[in-house]
């Protein structure tokens, strides 16, 4: 029997995938193993979404070399820093956006895709001091709140990958080279993995994507429309929604404010970005501040307990003090119950590499100092 070392960390897309791994080698007749020492194959999924995480893959890959066994890195990495990739490592690779690939590498006899998608994450390396200390940079508040995230989670969240890639063009961003354009899993599949976990009494359900606001337009449906009949199902559940885009919340207001009243949807994670329109204009974000207030205004009315997550990332090109301050103020006027702070790091191959008037580093420190004191002072802060 082969055994194999699976190593993951990043987003809850990539432990999606990393639990879906599993259950493929398992399916496929290997044995997992929990020290790689003792493995056959040895597979990295990583993330690269900031420096950070990028230069950690980086470390855990060289260290993984050293056991002198047949590795394979996945993930984002291969993708969205090629170069520094090849300079450590040579051997195969693919990422969320070819992730059939695993089949020709093991030359399984069943297939990636036969399988069902994973609905938990991958626990092992997500509870590791590594993959927290990763996290807990920039803030110790996030502990707290993470803390609980992880509780619930320990307990049985059921995650949802309601679809795959993104519509967004962000002029910082280059994660969609790796995980590719939208590609929307059906509504009756959706519906049924919901109903799946009613029927093993779970209650806490979260919906998953890369843009989970863009569902559907691929396959001539909408988010909307897949989120009210999830809700007509009946049964003692709450929903979490991640990563719902500010342009898909805007354009469909009018038809989620209904869906909120339902009480069912418990936590919004809705990456702002930015309070300055002017930057967000530059970042090609397509939504602009006071439209966006005015919709979590409404999805706030509609269910007054709905908490509303989002993440700042400071020192974009062009970030004046005017435009710093503006965010910090839509912060206030929504009062979100948390904010994840991420600081701009250039990619290469991204327009906003192109951009001038850079921030300098130590004005960035500087703000996000700034932005941790500016939090401590508001209530919503310790919220969570």
């Amino acid at each position: 029997m082969n055994k194999i070392y699976i190593y993951s960390m990043g987003c809850h897309r990539r432990l999606l995938d990393a639990k879906k791994f599993l259950n493929y080698f398992r399916a496929n007749g290997y044995k997992i193993v929990s020290n790689p020492g003792r493995a056959d194959f040895i597979l990295v999924n990583t993330c690269a979404f900031k420096k950070e995480q990028e230069d950690f893959a980086v470390k855990k890959i060289q260290k993984l070399k050293k056991y002198k066994k047949k590795l394979i890195v996945c993930g984002c990495l291969p993708k969205i820093n090629k170069e520094r990739l090849i300079k450590i490592f040579d051997g195969p690779t693919f990422t969320p956006g070819s992730i059939e690939k695993i089949d020709e590498l093991f030359h399984s006899q069943i297939k990636f895709n036969a399988l069902a998608d994973a609905n938990f994450l991958y626990k092992p390396h997500f509870l590791s001091p590594s993959h927290f200390q990763d996290i807990f940079q920039f803030n110790s508040k996030f502990f707290i709140f993470a803390a609980k995230h992880l509780k619930k989670q320990i307990e049985g969240e059921y995650h949802i990958r309601i679809s795959w890639g993104c519509l967004g063009s962000c002029s910082y961003c280059n994660i969609r080279k790796a995980i590719g354009t939208l590609k929307s899993k059906p509504m009756e599949k959706c519906l049924e993995e919901f109903k799946n976990g009613l029927s093993k009494k779970y209650k806490n359900f979260v919906i998953v994507g890369d843009d989970v606001g863009s569902y559907g337009l691929d396959i001539n449906k909408t988010f909307p429309e897949l989120l009210n009949e999830i809700l007509k199902i009946n049964g003692n559940y709450e929903i979490s929604i991640q990563e719902f885009h500010p342009r898909w919340i805007i354009r469909y207001l009018d038809r989620l404010i209904p869906l909120f009243q339902s009480e069912k949807i418990s936590e919004l994670v809705c990456p702002l970005q930015s309070g300055s329109d002017k930057i967000l204009k530059l970042m090609q974000r397509f939504h602009n501040s006071e439209d966006l207030k005015r919709a979590l205004f409404c999805l706030k009315k509609a269910y007054p307990k709905l908490k509303i997550i989002t993440h700042i990332l400071l020192g974009f090109p062009g970030e004046s003090e005017e435009d710093f301050f503006k965010t910090l103020e839509l912060i206030k006027e929504v009062n979100f119950d948390f904010v994840a702070i991420y600081t701009y790091h250039e990619k290469a191959d991204t327009l906003s590499a192109g951009l001038a008037d850079k921030v300098s580093s130590k004005t960035i420190k500087q703000r996000v100092k700034t932005t941790k004191k500016f939090l401590r002072n508001f209530k919503f802060y310790s919220k969570g």
